[in-house]
């Protein structure tokens, strides 16, 4: 089966948006893991550029795909191919930032319950039979809880 000449050209694009997006995501996955977020900006604009051409190229198929024209059987498992590797680049850098995202969700916490514990020291007797200033001897003040379930 053949396909007409400028459907394989759409393909063709395609393929080739496809490795330049790997290879882009590549660059951020790396850029991350080295946590050099000011590299991410450019690939960013990158991505967005890349991601537009793709849904032109895909857009340009539609037509022939309606008309039930196929693609040659080559061009149509290099598709695939790239297709997958793409896919496991996108699942690798999607993992990428999980972590960071992850690894910057703890710092935040940390850093706030650190200030947290600063600005309200504990109040009544310490370990060792102290009293620390700001509560009351024989009071114990009220603490909001919350429960995931019903009682």
């Amino acid at each position: 089966m053949t396909t007409e000449p400028h459907a394989d050209a759409r393909i063709e694009t395609l393929i080739d948006v496809l490795a330049q997006l790997s290879s882009v995501l590549g660059e951020e996955t790396a850029a991350v893991r080295a946590r050099d977020y000011r590299r991410l900006e450019g690939l960013t604009e990158r991505k967005g550029q890349l991601a537009a051409t793709y849904g032109r190229a895909l857009g340009g198929l539609a037509p022939h795909h309606r008309a039930g024209r196929g693609i040659e059987v080559r061009l149509s498992a290099r598709l695939r191919t790239r297709a997958r590797e793409f896919m496991a680049s996108l699942e690798t850098n999607a993992h990428a930032l999980g972590a960071a995202k992850t690894a910057h969700e703890r710092l935040i916490r940390s850093i706030s319950e650190a200030v947290a514990a600063t600005a309200r020291p504990a109040r009544g007797y310490s370990r060792s039979g102290a009293w620390r200033a700001g509560g009351r001897p024989g009071r114990t003040e009220m603490v909001p809880i919350a429960l995931n379930r019903k009682v």
